[in-house]
């Protein structure tokens, strides 16, 4: 992934302050979603004999993590959600996360909940539309199809955008949980810029309570994940 994405800069701090502490060094590349950057990495990683490596990604593919298997390197995966599994994996409960989001919204009063996902996140945008779906099944609502929405990324400019297609719904939601906290942002902007109030004309939330999202205005209602544990 980038290295500026707030929310694996957070992981990547608890992992630095542990390698340190058992006495390694960290060798750190992002691929920015480059496959030809990425094979790039795997192979500086088996010419230099890494003692292991840490995969802090929703998106590395899985013939890369099976190439560094089979040359016996360790291989740790961090919220990797694609289908490939592998045998020492850290990822957060998404669906429960998820449910408590919708059921704070809920609990707030909102029938017309819409859903703004990341389509290039695999099983992890799947896991938190599912979470929102089982709440409002639980609570007897029914999810309108063209409340279930998704954009290219997780970049606040596709939160902003994304505005517009809420806006010219026939029947607008009035609350809106969004994949992270990234896109929400983004999405706040554009409220603020369209003289829409947040949360008194609509309500957002993210996910994973990365640093700026207290920042915003009013502070973002997120769920908190623990990166750096």
């Amino acid at each position: 992934n980038s290295i500026d994405d707030p929310f694996f800069s957070e992981i990547l701090f608890g992992i630095e302050d542990a390698a340190q502490q058992a006495g390694y060094s960290l060798f750190i590349a992002a691929s920015q979603y480059d496959p030809i950057r990425e094979q790039n990495i795997v192979q500086t990683m088996m010419e230099q004999r890494t003692d292991g490596v840490i995969i802090c990604s929703s998106s590395f593919s899985a013939d890369k993590g099976r190439q560094l298997l089979a040359n016996g390197f360790p291989v740790v995966v961090v919220n990797y959600k694609a289908n490939e599994n592998f045998n020492y994996s850290i990822y957060h409960d998404d669906v429960d996360g998820s449910r408590q989001l919708t059921r704070h919204l809920l609990d707030l009063g909102h029938t017309k909940i819409a859903y703004l996902g990341n389509s290039k996140s695999g099983r992890t945008t799947l896991d938190r539309l599912n979470g929102f779906k089982q709440e409002m099944q639980k609570a007897g609502l029914e999810v309108q199809p063209d409340y279930l929405y998704e954009v290219q990324g997780s970049e606040p400019n596709l939160g902003m955008l994304s505005l517009s297609y809420f806006l010219n719904l026939p029947n607008q939601p009035t609350a809106i949980m969004c994949f992270n906290d990234t896109i929400a942002i983004g999405l706040v902007h554009a409220c603020h810029q369209q003289g829409i109030s947040v949360p008194e004309n609509l309500s957002i939330t993210g996910f994973d309570n990365i640093t700026f999202s207290a920042f915003t205005c009013p502070p973002l209602t997120t769920l908190d994940q623990p990166k750096y544990s």
